[in-house]
C-alpha cells in the first residue's frame, strides 16, 4: 500500500520488493496505489497494480478522503489478502481504519526520521498503531521509538534492499550528492565544504530535484567554484553515476534510512555522511567502511573529506569495504525478511501467500 508510484525512496523499496516476491512460485502480490499518477519504476508484469479512477485535483478533500476509503476499502475486501503492507507515517492509520473487521494481517513502516512530527497524524498514529499486526523499523533507532511511542512490542528492523552495483567506467574525480533538493537535504553546506576545499582538480556533482533546487542552484552560481558544480537533475541511469565518481558526500540531517548513501556504498564509492538521527550509523562503521562526522561539525566534516580527496589508498580502502558491507543489504535477503515476518502461516483458503502491498 503506497500513496504513489512517482520517484521517491519508500516507492523505490516497494516496487523492489514486489518485483521480488513476484518471481516465487507460492506468492501473489499487487500493489495498491491511493493517488492516481505517473509510475516512475520499472515492475515486475507479474504483479497487480490497482489504482482509483478518480483525481484528487477532481474533488474538495474532505470528499476526496471518503472516496479513497470507499475505494480502499471495498478493494480490500474484494482480494481478502493474507496480509497488507502500509508505507508511509501520513497514511498508515488511514489502511488501519479502512481494514478494520477485515481478516488480514496488517503491517505497516513509517519511511522518515524517527520521531519526526506530522501534527495530527503523530497524534492518530499513537493511538492506531498498536493495532496494527506489526511494524517493520528501518533502524535500531526506529524499532526503540516504536514500541517506546507506539506500544507495538512485535517490531522487526529490516533494511531496504540495496541493489548489486558492479561498475566497470573509469573513475573520475567528482564528488556525488543524490537525493531530493529539500531543507534537511543541507545541500548549500556541501557547496560551502566543497568550495572549502582548496583543490581545483574535483568538480561536484548534484542528482535530483525538489522544491530548494533552483536555491540550490542560486547559490552554486555564486559561489566561487560554479564552473566545477553540475546539476543533473533526475536520472533513471543512476548507477552509470556512482561509477564514474570516486566520493559520495552526504551532508543530510534527517533521515529514515538513506538509499543514495546505501547505492554508493554498494558501487564501491568511498563515502563520508554526518551522523544524524537515523540511517547512516547503520551502514557505516567509521573509518572501516566510510567515514561517519557528529553532526553540523563542520570542520571535522571538511577535514575528512580533504583526506578522502587527497588519499586515494583510503578511497580504495573505504570504498572495497563499502561494497562488501553491503551485501546484507541484498534484494532477495530482504524480501525474504519481509516475507518471513509478514506471513507466519498461509491463508486458509489458498495455498499461495497473497500479499498486498
Amino acid at each position: 500500500m503506497t500513496p504513489s508510484l512517482a520517484g521517491g525512496g519508500a516507492e523505490r523499496v516497494i516496487v523492489e520488493l514486489s518485483n521480488h516476491f513476484a518471481k516465487m512460485d507460492d506468492v501473489e502480490v499487487s500493489i495498491v496505489v491511493l493517488t492516481k499518477n505517473a509510475k516512475f519504476y520499472q515492475i515486475d508484469p507479474r504483479v497487480t497494480v490497482y489504482e482509483p479512477d478518480f483525481q484528487y485535483s477532481d474533488y474538495s478533500r474532505p470528499i476526496f478522503t471518503i472516496k479513497t476509503f470507499l475505494y480502499l476499502r471495498s478493494l480490500l475486501r474484494r482480494q481478502n489478502p493474507c496480509s497488507i503492507l502500509s508505507f508511509g507515517a501520513l497514511y498508515n492509520s488511514f489502511v488501519l481504519v479502512s481494514s478494520i473487521g477485515l481478516k488480514t494481517s496488517l503491517y505497516i513502516s513509517d519511511r522518515g526520521k524517527p520521531g519526526k512530527e506530522y501534527g495530527i497524524f503523530s497524534a492518530i498514529n499513537s493511538l492506531l498503531y498498536r493495532f496494527s499486526k506489526g511494524i517493520i523499523a528501518q533502524t535500531e533507532i526506529a524499532k526503540r521509538f516504536h514500541v517506546a511511542k507506539h506500544g507495538q512490542i512485535n517490531t522487526k528492523v529490516i533494511g531496504n534492499p540495496i541493489r548489486a552495483i558492479n561498475c566497470q567506467s573509469i573513475k573520475r574525480k567528482r564528488i556525488l550528492n543524490v537525493g531530493r533538493f529539500i531543507k534537511t537535504k543541507n545541500q548549500i553546506e556541501l557547496i560551502k565544504l566543497f568550495c572549502d576545499l582548496e583543490d581545483d582538480e574535483w568538480s561536484l556533482v548534484f542528482v535530483g530535484d525538489g522544491p530548494n533546487l533552483d536555491s540550490v542552484k542560486d547559490f552554486a552560481d555564486s559561489s566561487v567554484k560554479s564552473n566545477r558544480i553540475e546539476f543533473m537533475g533526475v536520472q533513471h541511469d543512476i548507477d552509470k553515476i556512482y561509477c564514474e565518481c570516486e566520493i559520495f558526500a552526504f551532508t543530510s540531517l534527517s533521515e529514515g534510512f538513506p538509499n543514495a548513501l546505501g547505492e554508493a556504498m554498494a558501487a564501491g564509492l568511498a563515502c563520508i555522511a554526518y551522523d544524524c538521527v537515523a540511517g547512516p550509523s547503520d551502514l557505516i562503521l567509521h573509518g572501516v567502511n566510510g567515514l561517519l562526522i557528529e553532526e553540523n561539525a563542520y570542520d571535522v566534516y571538511l577535514a575528512n573529506l580533504k583526506q578522502l580527496v587527497q588519499n586515494p589508498s583510503l578511497r580504495n580502502q573505504l570504498g572495497s569495504s563499502a561494497k562488501e558491507s553491503m551485501k546484507k543489504f541484498a534484494a532477495e535477503a530482504i524480501a525474504m525478511e519481509y516475507l518471513d515476518f509478514m506471513t507466519s502461516k498461509k491463508s486458509e483458503t489458498s495455498n499461495k501467500y497473497s500479499h498486498h502491498t
